[in-house]
């Protein structure tokens, strides 16, 4: 399986704290190459860019348990979505620390 496109769709945001800490994660419609539509959340709040790469292999491992055949390209789409958006750090910075 192939994504072919992955785009923020929005976020979650709680009405307050649950006492554990606050988190916005982001929704993401990821767009397979057999035209299936999957939303997946993936949450990167108070993450340091060098955690980034993880928190997407973790979110979309949960979410494609059978993997991804292009899960570098999808990489890159996710650093497209999110720089200078719905995180602090350029993609240049991002791409930099997750080597």
């Amino acid at each position: 399986m192939k994504i072919v496109s992955l785009k923020s769709v929005g976020h979650i945001v709680p009405n307050g704290s649950c006492g554990t800490g606050y988190s916005e994660p982001e929704i993401f419609q990821v767009k397979l190459d057999d035209g299936k539509l999957v939303k997946v959340l993936i949450d990167i709040w108070y993450v340091p860019s060098w955690g980034i790469k993880e928190c997407f292999t973790r979110d979309m491992s949960e979410a494609f348990p059978k993997g991804i055949e292009n899960f570098d390209e999808a990489w890159e789409m996710y650093v497209d979505e999110i720089a200078e958006k719905g995180c602090p750090y350029t993609k240049k910075e991002i791409l930099k620390a997750s080597k």
